[in-house]
């Protein structure tokens, strides 16, 4: 019988959630009316933040998580959202135009007059997401 190393027990993947740098969280903002353009996001963690009206063109969210942020009347157009999840979110008249969403993943969200036009959504989970009651979130295009 082979030994095998002390590291073949241990599980590669953690069953808590990853703890996020200090650094990197935005915590109960009122971001209100704010262009995002441009800006760039690597693993920050967005939480209960206010993005109402919110306009961007170009922004890059890359492994970013959105928990209880507010989309409402927010406009995007060309961003990438990229490994990002989005859990208990409102996106409430929200358009993406020419977005990049790429492996992102959508839990316990409210979609109300959700508008998709064109972009990328491949690997975007899960898929009942997009059938839950009072939602039409479906993309098109």
């Amino acid at each position: 019988m082979a030994i095998r190393p002390a590291r073949a027990n241990i599980d590669p993947v953690s069953a808590g959630p990853p703890i996020p740098d200090p650094e990197r969280v935005i915590r109960d903002e009122d971001w209100y009316g704010q262009d995002l353009s441009g800006r760039v996001y690597g693993q920050y963690s967005f939480l209960d933040t206010d993005w109402t009206e919110v306009v961007d063109e170009g922004a890059v969210f890359d492994t970013c998580t959105f928990a209880g942020v507010r989309f409402n009347a927010s406009r995007h157009t060309g961003a990438a959202f990229t490994n990002c999840t989005f859990r208990r979110c409102t996106f409430f008249d929200t358009s993406f135009t020419d977005c990049k969403f790429v492996g992102s993943l959508f839990q316990q969200s409210t979609f109300t007059l959700f508008q998709v036009t064109g972009g990328d959504w491949s690997f975007v989970g899960p898929p009942s997401a997009w059938n839950r009651p009072r939602s039409s979130p479906r993309p098109s295009g």
